[in-house]
């Protein structure tokens, strides 16, 4: 109840569905430890009590990570600066939430980790070579949240798309180009690939070829161009645009 109250003074939406389903999941709890007392009062001692007793410990500690994990991102995202990828937020719930399962059903059902384990094992091999390429995306977008070569927001040039990268997920990474197309881009690709960030400068060069006539002379071209130049307020002055002549070709000189 006190987390769904301090949920309407908080304004940020990530935050805001955090508490509200670290809120449900532990309201769950003390409803289980009711049945459980009613179980118990109404059969006595039966097999059932013990799997509400897990389940209620497993939910509680379920809600706590997702309070701790929610709170600790809004803590990096609006305090430090530091923007996480929902596929870093997926792959710690994943882990944390294995985790916690595992420790639940050894310790309140006793269930035996090593044959458990040892059979997950063969499955996932199994798994692994179905699904190979999914999985090497997979580790591929999380080796890119590590680098951290581009974030949601830049501009990059990936596989001869250039584009804003819009979203990170486990499989791909999303660009909007210019022409406001949507690419999905394989994460394995881009790992594999020369990844061009044009959002790590406050500016950028970018080379553009012009035809002149040959009647022109190229000196009075030159200034030409250097005053259109100056007259655009989004080109850099420092460092300042350079004008050369090219080539000579057929019809025309390239500047």
């Amino acid at each position: 109840l006190f987390l769904l109250i301090s949920r309407a003074a908080i304004r940020n939406a990530d935050l805001r569905r955090d508490l509200r389903g670290a809120a449900m999941v532990l309201l769950v709890v003390p409803l289980l430890r009711l049945v459980d007392v009613f179980v118990n009062d109404l059969l006595g001692k039966v097999d059932a009590s013990r799997y509400l007793v897990a389940g209620s410990e497993l939910l509680f500690i379920i809600g706590l990570i997702r309070l701790c994990v929610g709170s600790a991102q809004w803590i990096l995202r609006g305090r430090k600066g530091i923007h996480t990828a929902n596929i870093v937020r997926d792959s710690l719930d994943a882990v944390l939430y294995t985790t916690t399962a595992a420790i639940v059903a050894h310790r309140s059902l006793q269930i035996d980790l090593g044959s458990l384990l040892a059979t997950s094992a063969a499955l996932s091999v199994v798994a692994g070579f179905a699904l190979q390429e999914t999985l090497g995306n997979l580790l591929a977008g999380l080796s890119l949240q590590v680098e951290h070569p581009f974030q949601v927001g830049d501009w990059v040039s990936v596989d001869g798309f250039i584009g804003r990268v819009t979203q990170m997920a486990w499989r791909a990474t999303m660009l909007e180009t210019k022409k406001r197309e949507h690419v999905d881009i394989p994460n394995g690709a881009i790992s594999k690939g020369n990844v061009i960030n044009f959002s790590r400068q406050e500016s950028v060069a970018k080379e553009v070829k012009l035809g002149v006539a040959y009647r022109c002379p190229p000196n009075v071209v030159k200034r030409a161009v250097h005053d259109v130049l100056k007259a655009v307020p989004d080109v850099a002055s420092d460092p300042a645009p350079t004008v050369h002549l090219q080539s000579y070709d057929d019809s025309q000189m390239t500047c």
